[in-house]
C-alpha cells in the first residue's frame, strides 16, 4: 500500500496548554455543531430493509 515503512516518532511532550472554559467541553455544549467526533448515546440510527 505504502511504498516505504510508515514510521511515529515518540518524543516527550512539550508545555500542554489547556482551552479557555469557553472551549471545554465543546461538543456536550453545542449538540447541533459538530457530529464527527464521538457517538452521542440519543442517536438514532436509520435502519434499512434488505430484501431476501
Amino acid at each position: 500500500m505504502w511504498p516505504s515503512k510508515v514510521v511515529t516518532e515518540v518524543t516527550p511532550i512539550g508545555t500542554f496548554w489547556e482551552a479557555e472554559p469557553e472551549h471545554q467541553d465543546y461538543l456536550i455544549k453545542h449538540p447541533n455543531g459538530c457530529t464527527c467526533h464521538y457517538v452521542r448515546p440519543q442517536w438514532q440510527l436509520p435502519h434499512q430493509e434488505h430484501g431476501s
